[in-house]
């Protein structure tokens, strides 16, 4: 699942951020994708979709150990996100958030100069993008646990539940990821080195413990 980090042109990331943010982003693309082929397990069909359902739940569980100690150590220890959670209960910055938008549009397609990092919109989208990441993981591990190992004919509602709303919640997972992507490509075309700047492989890092 891709982090909303708002990759400031000036910020240094640590190496361990730089993983986890990785991490993140490839465990992402692949959990989206094994979805796509899943069979559930209390439905009939090809072998191949209940492969695909085990290597998500084992995907699953390694994506979310990841997502949380991204949380904790990007969000609550290092700092490193643009914002904090606390963005999202000001109707200041939502209101100038809806007057950006246009602002995003028209950059994207070579109209506009970018607004600058840390805007509102960048901040807002940001920890709606951890929430929803923190919530899959969250769901995803109560299905693991309650998921029952020898009668799946016969699934639990409150685990069906759980598999609805974890469902519902992918919706919003793939829109952040495509959005994302198209940030990520508006950047590189305004000159942009935002790969360079999150990659684990570039050697420019804040190497503050």
């Amino acid at each position: 699942m891709v982090v909303a980090l708002e990759l400031n042109k000036h910020s240094k990331y640590t190496m361990l951020t730089r993983y986890l943010h990785a991490g993140i982003a490839l465990g992402a693309v692949y959990q989206l994708a094994t979805s796509l082929i899943l069979l559930p397990p209390d439905e009939k069909g090809s072998a191949l979709g209940h492969s695909m359902m085990e290597a998500h739940e084992l995907g699953g569980l390694v994506v979310a150990a990841i997502i949380i100690a991204h949380f904790i150590w990007s969000l609550l220890l290092r700092k490193e996100c643009s914002s904090s959670i606390w963005v999202l209960s000001s109707l200041g910055q939502w209101r100038s958030a809806f007057f950006l938008i246009p602002n995003f549009l028209y950059a994207f397609i070579g109209k506009l100069k970018l607004p600058e990092p840390g805007n509102s919109l960048a901040k807002i989208v940001e920890m709606l993008g951890l929430l929803v990441m923190l919530f899959m993981a969250v769901t995803g591990i109560a299905i693991w646990v309650n998921l029952p190992e020898n009668n799946l004919a016969d699934i639990p509602k409150e685990v069906e539940f759980l598999m609805y709303i974890h469902s519902l919640a992918s919706k919003f997972l793939w829109a952040y990821i495509i959005g994302h992507t198209c940030m990520v490509v508006a950047h590189i075309r305004a000159g942009d080195a935002v790969i360079k700047r999150i990659s684990p492989f570039h050697n420019e890092v804040n190497t503050d413990k």
